[in-house]
């Protein structure tokens, strides 16, 4: 303790030397002179680090605080004259010790939610804004009174302390937060980060939690609204703190001894630990701000696509790398299904090829899409097992499941090849992502050998092991020897992995609630994910045919290679086999909260996305379902259809070439079924309407023709003349 070096209490125990300390404090701090004063508060800054709440409220209640806002004054009234450098020094300092001393009685949720802290606020914000108190007193006073040696290293100590201060009167209560939030402070936390990473300032944790905790409070539409600058600022430097490898991270957080009078700041990352807790917090922070609220942050939105607009380079890229080390690494279920929400709301600002380049600990590019697409294809299963289990709480989903429920293993037994008939794609068995997540940094740091296919591939159904029910109508083999995996449900069991670890996602005391909003949250962007991987995957593979017929530079080629984009294709027409198998149990289930579930339109949408590049994908069962399909939901899922539907109902497509003989004519027999007629005839005339409705508005003035009203109309009209013309 430092109470220990005082020679008169050498013999002391250090609970002694602290209470000898702590009344020699009081002692000063109860004047009368501000001399005695201002020593009993450099006293207690030695003090507070290693103090109970039972000392801090002792030297509170010792120097008040009309001590401690009369040092602060000069923040409010800097045009004061200093006739001297020593007179600017002494102010500097003084304001310097009352920041330190507030920001470790701040501490105490009593004393950081007490009326005269919180109305200190704005004085905390304006140091944050202005970068120290040298900037704030210089406004009164001339440059070569304000000069001293160690400015730069008070200044940053003022900043860290008043941050520190921000944080727990935030923290403390809704009275504090609504001052911070008024008082303009989730942009001067976006600018403090901002400054902080440029930098390296030790206080740059500090800021992150306080923009973490302005947010969360904060009406985001609104507040992204007012100061658009809030995220051009606050994402490129979150992002920078996101992709920072462990020993960077650390490295940088390392920081000289503070001044006389000042506190160590309490949130510096100072080891791999610390580290690792500053990249998940913001990747938090980072979800708090995208996607960006349409159309309040379309100038923010705007600023942030242009800066990412050039491939692998910038804050998009940071957040790439970022995104490598959470996935690729051995995190919790959390921590994944954040990553997966945070790569699903940057494809609403870049591109879908964003996803195939390099990241920063991996040279190569196609890092992130490659552990992506094996990733999506585990959750896509576990995800909609629980969108069923939803829907179905209490009735089996099918006759299968009726007949195996009583041998379905618990998730905490491992499932065997005849336990856990799943209905899931065939795949080999290999090691999923553990959820046990590693309590320091090397949680974060990937392993390279983990971008190889064959070390992050995984069972997409748990890691179940797979029996041997197959669909005839595909005719599917095994791999390596393993049956095909297709039963009629889907599995809950957690098969165990070749490390031994098992992945429970189905727990026993998982209620309703948890996995409803699992699903709300994580559901939308893994289905978003497999549509941008799909379009990815389709636009790297078209530049490779570019590239080969001489239309395209090589150094704008594709990004994959033929192994890696054929690995990566086969992952995903995987994962969207379990959307199609999704569909047919959603289409054994006549309940109405089945067939107006929302998760039956986003299945469809993501599901079209795929049938239009891969048409003769799954030919025979969704011929099946074509019927229940255009007419689900009033009609509204066959818009997300039309492009597949255009390709099939071309006698001489191209992409029915490689399919099985028959194609054609079964896709014939299949669209001109009334139900099918009658729903394409349905939308023609629909689309008819909204698109003279368009037009008209636009010729009266009243608004710009309707994006897409007349390709809509096109391409049904194309849809329903394929039919008929084949007649």
């Amino acid at each position: 303790m430092h109470g220990a070096a005082m020679s008169s209490t050498a013999h002391f125990s250090p609970l002694d030397t602290v209470s000898v300390g702590l009344q020699e404090c009081v002692q000063l701090l109860r004047g009368p002179s501000d001399e005695r004063r201002f020593v009993g508060l450099l006293l207690a800054t030695k003090l507070l680090p290693a103090g109970d709440e039972h000392i801090m409220l002792k030297i509170y209640d010792a120097v008040g605080s009309s001590f401690i806002t009369r040092l602060l004054l000069p923040l409010k009234s800097p045009k004061a004259s200093y006739n001297s450098i020593h007179d600017s020094q002494r102010i500097t300092a003084a304001i310097g010790l009352g920041l330190a001393v507030l920001a470790g009685l701040c501490r105490v949720p009593q004393l950081s939610a007490a009326t005269e802290v919180v109305e200190k606020t704005p004085l905390f914000l304006k140091v944050v804004r202005a970068g120290g108190i040298t900037p704030i007193l210089q406004q009164g006073a001339p440059a070569h009174d304000l000069v001293q040696a160690n400015a730069e290293s008070a200044d940053s100590h003022a900043v860290g302390d008043a941050l520190d201060c921000l944080v727990q009167v935030v923290a403390a209560g809704h009275e504090g937060c609504t001052v911070a939030l008024h008082s303009g402070g989730i942009l001067a936390a976006a600018q403090a980060l901002q400054a902080g990473v440029g930098t390296n300032q030790p206080w740059k944790a500090t800021a992150v939690q306080l923009l973490g905790l302005l947010l969360s409070a904060a009406k985001r539409s609104e507040s992204l609204a007012e100061a658009s600058e809030v995220a051009l600022a606050a994402v490129p430097a979150l992002a920078q703190l996101f992709s920072a490898p462990a020993d960077e991270a650390s490295a940088t957080g390392q920081t000289k001894q503070p001044p006389a009078g000042a506190t160590s700041p309490p949130h510096s990352a100072s080891s791999p630990a610390d580290a690792a807790a500053l990249h998940l917090e913001a990747m938090q922070v980072l979800l708090l701000l995208l996607p960006l609220p349409m159309p309040q942050a379309q100038e923010a939105a705007s600023g942030l696509s242009a800066a990412a607009a050039r491939r692998g380079e910038g804050w998009a890229g940071d957040i790439r790398s970022g995104l490598f080390m959470v996935l690729a690494s051995r995190v919790g279920q959390q921590q994944r299904h954040s990553a997966l929400r945070l790569a699903a709301a940057l494809l609403e600002l870049v591109q879908p090829h964003w996803l195939l380049g390099p990241v920063h600990a991996v040279a190569a590019s196609g890092s992130l899409f490659q552990v992506l697409v094996e990733i999506l294809k585990v959750e896509t299963s576990l995800l909609l097992n629980d969108t069923m289990a939803l829907l179905q709480p209490s009735t089996p989903s099918s006759p299968q499941e009726s007949a195996t429920s009583k041998e379905q293993p618990t998730s905490s037994q491992p499932a065997s090849q005849s336990d856990n008939p799943s209905l899931t794609p065939t795949t080999d068995t290999h090691t999923h992502v553990s959820d046990t997540a590693h309590p320091a940094m090397d949680q974060l740091r990937p392993d390279t050998n983990s971008t190889s296919p064959s070390t992050v591939n995984a069972n997409p159904m748990t890691g179940a092991a797979e029996s041997s029910t197959s669909h005839s109508d595909l005719g599917t083999s095994s791999h390596d020897g393993q049956g095909d995996s297709r039963g009629g449900t889907f599995g809950c069991g957690a098969g165990p992995s070749s490390s031994g670890r098992q992945h429970n996602h189905c727990s026993n005391d998982s209620s309703s609630a948890v996995i409803g909003a699992r699903v709300a949250n994580v559901l939308p962007a893994v289905l978003s994910l497999l549509e941008g991987c799909l379009e990815a995957l389709a636009g790297d593979a078209q530049d490779a045919e570019l590239l080969a017929s001489g239309k395209k530079q090589a150094t704008s080629g594709p990004l994959l290679d033929d192994r890696l984009a054929s690995r990566a294709m086969s992952a995903l027409s995987e994962a969207f086999e379990t959307v199609l198998q999704f569909l047919e149990l959603m289409h054994s289930d006549a309940s109405e909260s089945s067939q107006n579930s929302p998760w039956l339109l986003a299945a469809i949408r993501a599901y079209g996305r795929f049938m239009a590049e891969v048409p003769n994908a799954h030919a025979k069962r969704l011929q099946t379902l074509l019927g229940w399909l255009v007419q689900s939901q009033g009609g509204a899922a066959l818009p997300f259809l039309l492009p597949g539907l255009l390709l099939c109902s071309q006698p001489d497509a191209d992409s029915l070439e490689l399919a099985e003989p028959g194609t054609h004519r079964t896709w014939h027999q299949a669209l001109i079924q009334p139900e099918v007629l009658t729903a394409v005839v349905q939308y023609v005339c629909k689309a008819a309407v909204l698109a003279e409705q368009a037009t008209q508005a636009q010729l009266g003035g009243e608004s710009d023709l309707e994006p897409g009203a007349e390709a809509e109309l096109a391409g049904a009209t194309a849809l329903l003349l394929g039919i008929i013309g084949q007649e």
